[in-house]
């Protein structure tokens, strides 16, 4: 009787690096940490970008309850212009809203991390050219982070805009 091996594709070989890779990731959640030396609150305070909590006005009270068909209601009257007020008049249009707003929201502080850890990254650099420009280890290890930070993360999501055609 004679045995058949079966061989891996390209594609299995493939799916298996990157979810070894997504596994080493998780496994390093808080990698760099240590060489954060400025509070992330005081650089998001000085970042002079749009502050989040005018994503907070734009979702208004009890954003997250969706108990009748009531429209979107921000807190205050400048968050929204009309246009997108008129596509949140029942509870359909307002998770919609909701929905672009948090992802905007999340990209918008995803902005500011990542400026924060290139400047503490960079700074980090900085201090090793001056003390020890011989030291290799460190200066690659801070430079594969720098070009991480270079690249988009995707995180899929639903299909949720549906057009006519």
């Amino acid at each position: 009787m004679q045995r058949t091996i079966k061989r891996k594709s390209w594609a299995e070989y493939k799916r298996l690096q990157r979810q070894r890779a997504r596994e080493n990731m998780k496994s390093q959640p808080g990698a760099g940490r240590e060489l954060m030396r400025t509070p992330f609150y005081e650089f998001f305070n000085e970042w002079g970008d749009r502050p989040l909590e005018w994503f907070g006005d734009v979702l208004g009270e009890k954003w997250w309850e969706f108990s009748d068909d009531r429209g979107l209601q921000p807190l205050t009257d400048h968050a929204l212009v009309g246009e997108d007020l008129a596509n949140a008049s029942n509870s359909l249009g307002r998770a919609e809203v909701i929905l672009s707003t948090l992802i905007d929201a999340a990209g918008q502080l995803s902005v500011a991390i990542n400026e924060y850890k290139r400047r503490e990254i960079t700074e980090r650099l900085a201090e090793i050219d001056e003390k020890n420009p011989l030291n290799f280890g460190d200066v690659d290890r801070l430079r594969r982070m720098l070009y991480q930070l270079n690249g988009p993360v995707r995180w899929p999501f639903s299909q949720w805009k549906v057009t006519k055609d």
